[in-house]
Parts: structure tokens; C-alpha cells; sequence
């Protein structure tokens, strides 16, 4: 993770590779995987984003027409636990 935080240079390419496995890990069906899946989200956001606005665009619109239940929830306590 300090690596991560040291090294993010580029957001967008970042973004473009990295949330579609992001959003899968959401689905899953462990409990740990999805709260380090949050947790990593959350570290993005605070971290590495100048807009976290822009990013949750990127983020939230797919996981809320997700045909998957878990990740249509996971997205929603993104976005409660980002707005807390």
C-alpha cells in the first residue's frame, strides 16, 4: 500500500485498468475480500484523487446497473462511507 501511495502518478490509466477488477472484487462472496475491495476504494479516494467526485463517477455508475446484487450494495456503502 505505501508503494501504491508513493508511486500513483497517473489516475486515469490507473482508473481504466484497475476498477473493473475493483468492481468484481466487490461481488465476492467473502466478507474480508470485499472490505479490503472498500478499503482500497476509500485509500484512492483520500490518497490519490484531486477529484474524488470524478472518481466515484467512474466507479459508482457500473456497479449501480451491475446485474450482480453484491455489487449494486457494495457501491451504495462506497457512497455512504465516502459522503460520512
Amino acid at each position: 500500500m505505501v508503494c501504491f501511495k508513493r508511486n500513483f502518478i497517473r489516475v486515469g490509466l490507473f482508473c481504466i485498468v484497475v476498477l473493473p477488477s475493483l468492481r468484481e472484487r466487490l461481488s465476492d462472496a467473502k466478507d474480508q475480500v470485499r472490505e479490503q475491495a472498500q478499503h482500497f476504494i476509500q485509500v484512492i479516494m483520500t490518497e490519490c484523487v484531486s477529484s474524488p467526485q470524478a472518481f466515484l463517477d467512474r466507479l459508482l455508475e457500473p456497479c449501480l446497473v451491475h446485474k450482480n446484487w453484491r455489487v449494486k450494495e457494495q457501491g451504495l456503502l462506497c457512497l455512504s462511507r465516502t459522503l460520512s
